[in-house]
């Protein structure tokens, strides 16, 4: 059983900047293997697969043809993904137009996607050599437009290097100033011309339009931004597109190099001598170091100041070691609760935000173990509970005939309030109970697990 813990806001991730869902802003197709799949349920091919954004999907009606839908124990670094066998298995996806491509539009098309074959392969295409993205031969290759034969293409990396077995995130990103071929993070040579494309042949996934080229390997997500007007602007900011490839990186266990900061945990604690932050790097590249940020909810109106500067700690620079950092921000302020982010600085002077971690920062006046919430629940619930001085704290999830089931908290925490995240996907529907000790104390609150 997986147990993730929020003790006062932890947050863990191998990314740094801590994107737990792909933005939405400007997203117009998504595609991912672990849900919305239509698949045989003894042969597990695929027949339909749909976005989870609009009312699109990509379908194959001819059986011979459907890829397969494989477990995540099979997949892409324990995620399920679709397999595509090389010969002529496919799916259809709407037209551009119909996703939401209008002409003379900036785009991004991401594939997470893996392949060993030495073949010339397609993840996506449209119209014969637009919104391509295929492996092999330059390494990877985006084709954004053909136009009075002249094709425009965007290239990287040399034969074989993307096509090891290994997953990769693949990006064509168009432009007013041109498109790149994006892989891991990382921009290969730009196409220097004004490159847009309209295209009403329907999109196909896992070989060229004209059922050519054919994918052999697997595709775990796909995501397609767009947004119009056709000025210098993107369909992505620097932004969004970095915590998208955080996202990704994070979810199937891909090194991107867009992150010149792997952070590992970032956590804030209230004590009685302020706040205690406390964050660890895996590796660093270029880093400068850290501006600490913070937020405050007011205590009478329930809106908040904006994010002001607190204080700096200086980075590594370059380090392939765990780097621990810690920071106290001992301001007493009269407040509901505080908010923080660390500003990641290169040298060069780009940067990159961490998520954001809050505290409550007044301490707990009483010994209390909160009703669940959401209850009944399926399958997270959150648990809430207090203490009104530094203890040896105990809370244990117990089914019906008194079994321990979990066992979410076992040690030392100083006065105050924290919660818990309580994931039960593994456990079957019925009566649970969560169980608080401390100092002599114990309470009690009954969970309903309804699946």
């Amino acid at each position: 059983m997986k147990n993730i813990y929020k003790l006062l806001f932890l947050v863990l991730t191998t990314g740094f900047v801590f994107a737990q869902s792909p933005p939405s802003t400007n997203l117009l197709f998504h595609l991912r293997a672990d849900d919305n799949v239509t698949a045989d349920p003894e042969g597990l091919t695929v027949s339909s697969w749909e976005s989870l954004v609009g009312s699109y999907s990509a379908s194959q009606g001819d059986v011979s043809k459907q890829p397969l839908l494989l477990t995540a124990a099979n997949g892409i670094n324990n995620h399920q993904a679709i397999r595509f066998d090389g010969v002529d298995d496919y799916l259809i996806l709407p037209t551009p137009s119909a996703i939401g491509f209008a002409p003379n539009q900036n785009y991004d098309i991401y594939v997470v996607a893996r392949s060993s074959s030495a073949n010339i392969q397609f993840l996506i295409a449209g119209g014969t050599e637009v919104h391509e993205i295929h492996l092999n031969g330059p390494g990877a290759r985006y084709i954004s437009k053909s136009y009075n034969g002249i094709t425009y293409v965007s290239d990287n990396g040399a034969s074989g290097d993307f096509t090891n077995g290994v997953a990769h995130i693949f990006a064509g990103r168009t432009t007013a100033n041109g498109s790149y071929m994006r892989v891991d993070g990382i921009d290969g040579a730009k196409q220097l011309q004004t490159l847009y494309a309209q295209d009403n042949t329907n999109l196909r996934l896992g070989c060229r339009n004209g059922d050519s080229y054919y994918l052999a390997g697997e595709i775990a997500e796909v995501l397609i931004y767009a947004a119009g007007g056709g000025g210098n602007g993107e369909s992505m900011t620097l932004e969004n597109r970095t915590n998208l490839e955080t996202y990704l990186a994070t979810r199937y266990n891909i090194t991107s190099g867009s992150l010149p900061v792997e952070l590992t945990t970032f956590t804030a604690n209230a004590t009685e001598n302020g706040v205690i932050l406390n964050w660890q790097t895996a590796t660093e590249v270029n880093n400068y170091g850290f501006e600490i940020e913070r937020q405050i909810l007011k205590q009478v109106q329930n809106d908040s100041n904006g994010w002001e500067k607190i204080g700096f700690v200086q980075g590594h620079g370059n380090s392939n070691s765990p780097k621990d950092y810690s920071f106290i921000d001992q301001e007493k302020v009269a407040e509901r609760s505080r908010s923080y982010r660390l500003k990641q600085l290169d040298f060069d002077g780009s940067f990159h935000y961490s998520d954001v971690v809050s505290v409550n920062n007044a301490l707990a006046k009483s010994f209390k173990l909160f009703a669940p919430y959401p209850n009944p629940f399926n399958p997270n619930t959150t648990i809430k509970f207090s203490i009104p001085a530094a203890s040896n704290v105990s809370l244990k999830i117990y089914d019906i005939i008194g079994n321990e089931i979990a066992n979410l908290v076992n040690g030392r925490k100083d006065a105050g309030e924290y919660e818990v995240d309580f994931n039960a996907k593994n456990l079957p529907s019925g009566i649970y109970f969560s169980t608080l000790r401390s100092n002599g104390n114990t309470q009690t609150q009954k969970l309903i697990l309804m699946k």
